[in-house]
């Protein structure tokens, strides 16, 4: 009897380690698909084009508008760090992520000078409801690509938020 216990209580074991083993390698390997999703959604908030564009923006108008350029350089160091801190983070405040859309736009503004209007409506009771991280800038970012400024009209981007009568949040980028 003593055998057979010691037998059955060593599979028994064995069986919970290896459990337990591969427990710890599915969870390693999330870890590392949620690093990866992580980096993929920051690649996607940051594009290269856009800020290859902006640097190219900067480099063209220092010469002519250091004012202008030196805004663009701390609008996009801020709007670098702050994707950056919240990249981790998958909901943050509506507040903070307008934060983020708004240094995009601006950067966008000086690029586009006065050919790009932006309109914000959002309900402050709105601004403390917590929204996906990084949602709102590749939206609008859209926005602004499929409805590029041209000479004869300005690209008119609309980002509004506000509370449904059920209590949900409604956020729109038009």
């Amino acid at each position: 009897y003593g055998i057979v216990a010691f037998v059955t209580y060593y599979r028994s074991t064995r069986e919970e380690y290896e459990r337990a083993a591969q427990l710890r390698l599915q969870t390693e390997h999330l870890k590392a698909e949620l690093a990866d999703a992580r980096l993929a959604a920051l690649e996607r908030q940051i594009q290269p084009h856009f800020l290859f564009n902006t640097l190219n923006t900067i480099s063209s108008v220092m010469y002519d508008d250091l004012d202008t350029a030196d805004r663009m350089i701390s609008n996009l160091s801020a709007l670098l760090r702050m994707s950056l801190e919240r990249a981790e983070d998958p909901k943050i405040p509506l507040r903070e992520e307008l934060a983020i859309t708004e240094l995009y736009l601006d950067i966008m503004s000086a690029r586009f000078t006065d050919r790009l209007e932006v309109d914000f409506d959002v309900d402050a009771a709105a601004r403390p409801c917590l929204v996906p991280t990084l949602v709102l800038q590749p939206l609008v970012e859209n926005a602004i690509k499929h409805n590029p400024p041209r000479a004869d009209r300005p690209a008119r981007v609309r980002v509004s938020a506000h509370m449904a009568a059920d209590g949900d949040l409604v956020v729109a980028v038009e």
